[in-house]
């Protein structure tokens, strides 16, 4: 077999093994692992940018509260962690109805708390030495900060009460209620879970 005919069989086996459908449930347990491995990517990324404004010159220390950091440089971090974590606890169906539920409202709750962080507290711990190296924006006398909460909770409502609504709402087939609700996946303006009925 020639040098071409070689290449040109390989490149074919390359097509279609990219493009062939895959079967078994093999597939849906990676992205499963994969989902799980984000969440601990997620995290990690949060606790490294925590501990990034630990270490400025001037704090070296932590804020009484996790959500307190939205008010600091990790705040972009922050909210994107706790989004895509919120995300993934949807997606990820429990073993039983009651853990999927869990599963559900806890991923509900984690947006919510990156989108309407804790109060700004002015006694708290290391706010006044994160206020006097400039890693610090309060909230009194802020016009961004209010803003940014309700343009982001907003955000968040419209995009949550289509499938809440789906998820609350009786399905039917055929005029019968379904034995059962499985869980699945649709892309509503965030790309946000829903549940979905099934005959």
């Amino acid at each position: 077999m020639r040098t071409g005919e070689r290449v040109k069989n390989a490149t074919g086996k390359l097509v279609r093994a990219a493009t062939e459908p895959r079967t078994g449930p093999d597939w849906a347990a990676k992205t499963y692992n994969y989902l799980r491995l984000g969440m601990l990517a997620a995290v990690a990324a949060l606790a490294y940018s925590i501990i990034e404004e630990y270490r400025q010159p001037g704090a070296h220390c932590f804020l009484g509260s996790v959500s307190g950091y939205y008010y600091t440089p990790v705040r972009l971090i922050f909210i994107g962690v706790m989004v895509s974590i919120g995300f993934t606890l949807i997606v990820i169906k429990g073993r039983t109805a009651l853990e999927d539920w869990f599963l559900s409202l806890a991923g509900i709750m984690a947006p919510i708390v990156a989108f309407l962080p804790t109060s700004d507290d002015t006694k708290g711990a290391c706010r006044r030495d994160m206020l006097n190296i400039g890693h610090y924006e309060p909230a009194s006398g802020s016009r961004f900060v209010p803003v940014s909460i309700n343009n982001n909770l907003h955000a968040f409502v419209f995009a949550g009460t289509p499938p809440l609504s789906c998820c609350l709402s009786p399905c039917s087939s055929g005029g019968a209620k379904p034995a059962r609700r499985q869980k699945g996946t649709t892309i509503v303006v965030a790309a946000w879970d829903s549940r979905r009925c099934s005959g």
